[in-house]
């Protein structure tokens, strides 16, 4: 199916037509492709970062590391011809596809796609915990990472698709049962001296304090209480996870990608996305849990949201920052939008709407039949167009995207 280049884009309105663009694309790749990490931690890169890792001078390790990495971001069609890193099939990408096919009433013409895929996201699950990590190794700061370590965020997106599944089809809730058992006992929930707070880290073997991370399986717990799978007594510990997080937004000022004692103030579209979507999830699953100070945040980040990322186009960073639209970003700005768009006026919701069809219009590129990665806008008049295909990072987040029901503001 073609989506003509001449025509008036209107990303929304033609959303069934890209679905099936976009899955057809999956499909026929196998779902393997690039992926921003893979560009820095497979090919030839792993050789040349295992070397410099080694350089026992800080700054020069630290600045030679810096230099690859941007060179790899802002040249990355050379970058990947020097390289040649590894094409990866994504469990997060497998999942979030399969969430996509249980979404709006696509599940009917999609039986059979949607149990292969929640057969191959559990044959990805790690043989020791039952878990998923990243499917490729990597670093955070001095730690190696292996693709055998669990991770937090991609268990979270896996059962969350075999939940979304379990509604047509109850036998996973069973698994999902079991493998979230196995999670609450793998992930540490580390508390503050105020024993009313606590985060929950990235991997087992990690003590970063990374929000999003934390709140997305604050929501997935809820969602499990919620259907009886776990017991009710983890209701204090969504409550812990959100204290935490809501408790160093207030203190810092600032909806920081990591809170104290590792924190990391860089904030960008989806990240913050992550979060408010999160909060929405919890609200939902556990309203006992709801005060009014929680509805007070999420009503204030929803506005933050639009006023920081949603302007003439949809942006992956606030407005200070480097000018970059990417497609993780527009997907995000559309999924938030399904949720939250009836709270916008009319013209409001008409700026927002605008904003991701010139976003999609610059993004989409006919002749290649996908979404590229990002444009990087180094001043009004140049930017530079990165054309590289990711399965997981752009491709799977757009079908996610466009599967969600926007009756609310039709």
């Amino acid at each position: 199916m073609l989506i003509k280049k001449n025509i008036t884009f209107q990303l929304l309105i033609n959303k069934s037509a890209f679905l099936s663009l976009l899955i057809d694309r999956l499909e026929l790749n196998g779902y393997k492709g690039y992926d921003p990490a893979a560009l820095l931690y497979t090919g030839k890169s792993k050789h040349v970062y295992d070397v410099i890792r080694k350089i026992r001078f800080s700054f020069v390790r630290k600045t030679t590391l810096s230099l690859i990495s941007r060179f790899a971001y802002y040249f990355p069609n050379i970058y990947i011809s020097l390289s040649n890193p590894d094409k990866v099939v994504y469990t997060k990408g497998l999942s979030l596809v399969l969430s996509a096919l249980v979404e709006n009433k696509l599940y009917n013409n999609n039986k059979i796609l949607a149990h292969s895929l929640a057969d191959k996201i559990l044959d990805r699950a790690i043989p020791s915990s039952g878990l998923w990590g990243h499917d490729i190794s990597y670093w955070i700061g001095n730690k190696f990472i292996s693709n055998q370590t669990p991770n937090i965020i991609t268990t979270y997106f896996a059962l969350s698709s075999l939940l979304d599944l379990a509604e047509h089809q109850s036998a996973y809730k069973q698994i999902v049962k079991t493998k979230i058992k196995s999670a609450l006992n793998i992930f540490p929930f580390i508390k503050s001296e105020n024993n009313n707070r606590g985060c929950f880290m990235y991997t087992p073997h990690t003590d970063y304090h990374v929000h999003n991370a934390n709140l997305l399986f604050a929501s997935l717990l809820a969602r499990c209480v919620s259907l009886d799978l776990i017991e009710k007594k983890y209701s204090d510990i969504v409550e812990s996870a959100i204290n935490y997080s809501l408790t160093d937004f207030k203190e810092s000022g600032l909806y920081r990608y990591a809170g104290n004692p590792t924190p990391n103030n860089s904030i960008d579209n989806y990240h913050t996305g992550y979060i408010l979507r999160s909060l929405h999830a919890i609200i939902n699953y556990l309203p006992p849990l709801v005060t009014s100070d929680i509805k007070d945040f999420e009503n204030q980040l929803f506005n933050y949201y639009c006023n920081t990322f949603i302007r003439d186009y949809v942006y992956k960073y606030p407005k200070k920052s480097p000018s970059v639209i990417e497609t993780h970003s527009l997907s995000e700005s559309i999924i938030i939008l399904s949720l939250y768009g009836h709270k916008l006026d009319y013209n409001a919701r008409l700026e927002y709407i605008d904003a991701i069809n010139r976003t999609a219009n610059m993004l989409y590129k006919p002749r290649l039949g996908y979404f590229i990665n990002n444009i990087k806008f180094i001043c009004p008049h140049i930017a530079i167009k990165d054309y590289t295909e990711m399965p997981r990072w752009s491709t799977a987040w757009m079908i996610n995207a466009l599967s969600r029901d926007f009756t609310s503001i039709s």
